[in-house]
């Protein structure tokens, strides 16, 4: 809906300027391209996670994948930055523990 759109919009501005120039970033629970999308010199480019995707999707800088984190994370990919916006709340405490415990 257009508040979640929003929402989103303004989550992405606060995490984008935390990301150095040319990273390579994961984006867990990306939903759609948005933070790929960002105008400027700090645009991402990358791999995003997200379990309601129905299929895969490539851009220019970035692809989506569907899958869950951490199980389907991309093997074998330099990443340098993971962004996890309105994430956490839907993640299983255990698997957080999980996460947490793999280092």
């Amino acid at each position: 809906n257009r508040i979640d759109r929003l929402l989103q919009r303004w989550r992405v501005s606060q995490a984008i300027p935390w990301v150095p120039e040319g990273a390579r970033v994961l984006d867990v629970g990306c939903f759609d391209d948005r933070l790929f999308r960002c105008p400027g010199d700090r645009r991402a480019h990358g791999v995003g996670v997200d379990p309601l995707l129905d299929q895969a999707v490539e851009g220019a800088r970035f692809r989506l994948v569907p899958g869950a984190f951490p199980q389907d994370r991309p093997d074998g990919e330099q990443l340098d930055v993971i962004v996890m916006l309105a994430v956490l709340e839907h993640v299983a405490r255990e698997r957080i523990e999980e996460c947490a415990r793999t280092r």
